[in-house]
């Protein structure tokens, strides 16, 4: 990791080794084409995923030979989101580009995040700057300036829901180390084992800094004082999201303890009125508690690039907008 300074702004860089077996967030190929692979039985057409998986094969072999993990990943936050500072401009964009194309001639240029709602302007930007837009996952995001989003009958059943909890609900600004060993299994359990070995992997120390130094609030919930859920988010420049998110899943009860993180999480955002990214999945739960929600998408700079990398992005972008009104269900 590096950090990169353009007329006063300062960017976090990640250079991951091209040949190391990443989380997806730090690897293109995980995240289009291992993914990819596990995901193919939620294409909706039958006729199309018998397709995709047939050619999944050839598919792959030209992602690898076409380098698609030699990159690097502008303004990037180890998390499933990158939030970027308002003060970006197509300016410093453009030189942003200059600078790494000059320094990495081998490697193509991410910026991960963007979408219609939050970044309207630098995916206009990274567009006219030629970057290729890939289509990355579906997203929600909440308004909290939006009162009708606090008004409907399902969010006033949430309410009732919390205060009629036999859990205890807290907040936690410093954590010893058996609290952090806790609630670091509670998210383990819930992306990991759950969902993915390609799910980033946190540490203790990196958990334990990013809560005492006060960068991320931790919501958590208890059961004769023991912990059974945790949400920690961030709050920057006027947004916050929750990377940070842990229950056991394997519980009868882990439905209701997800409702009552993400109730208290809206009523956070309620006092602030921030816009809540809320990621991915859950898209029926967030639907109905009006969270809107829109294609995100890498932007992607590779004029510098050889021409086989070059076609090997060309060829992820033609195939991800083939189907990207299947990326809503990933």
């Amino acid at each position: 990791m590096c950090a990169l300074t353009v007329d006063g702004l300062t960017l976090p860089i990640l250079i991951p080794k091209v040949e190391s077996d990443n989380s997806y967030v730090a690897s293109p190929y995980h995240h289009y084409i291992t993914f990819g692979k596990e995901n193919t039985n939620l294409i909706k057409q039958p006729w199309l995923s018998h397709l995709v998986k047939g050619l999944f094969p050839i598919f792959d072999k030209a992602m690898q030979m076409g380098h698609l993990n030699s990159v690097v990943y502008v303004n990037h936050w180890l998390f499933s989101t990158d939030l970027y500072p308002k003060a970006l401009r197509k300016e410093q964009l453009s030189k942003i580009i200059c600078f790494l194309e000059q320094k990495f001639p081998d490697r193509a240029i991410i910026f991960r995040s963007l979408n219609k709602i939050s970044t309207p302007s630098l995916l206009s930007d990274c567009s006219s700057l030629k970057c290729l837009l890939i289509p990355s996952r579906y997203v929600f995001l909440t308004q909290g300036t939006k009162e009708s989003v606090f008004q409907t009958r399902i969010f006033k059943s949430d309410l009732r829901h919390l205060e009629k909890s036999p859990y205890e609900l807290d907040s936690l600004e410093t954590l010893t180390p058996n609290e952090c060993s806790e609630l670091l299994r509670l998210e383990y359990n819930l992306y990991v084992e759950q969902h993915s070995k390609l799910q980033p992997q946190y540490t203790e120390n990196f958990i334990s800094h990013l809560v005492n130094d006060q960068l991320l609030k931790l919501r958590v919930i208890k059961d004769n004082n023991v912990f059974i859920g945790v949400a920690g988010y961030f709050e920057y420049e006027g947004t916050m999201f929750c990377p940070f998110l842990g229950f056991d899943k394997s519980s009868p009860e882990h439905n209701q303890v997800f409702r009552l993180l993400n109730t208290a999480m809206l009523m956070d955002l309620k006092k602030s009125q921030y816009l809540f990214h809320q990621s991915a999945g859950a898209s029926f739960y967030k639907s109905v508690r009006r969270a809107e929600g829109t294609l995100e998408y890498m932007a992607v700079s590779t004029k510098h690039l050889q021409q086989k990398q070059k076609l090997a992005w060309i060829a992820l972008q033609t195939c991800v907008n083939a189907l990207s009104e299947n990326i809503r269900n990933y």
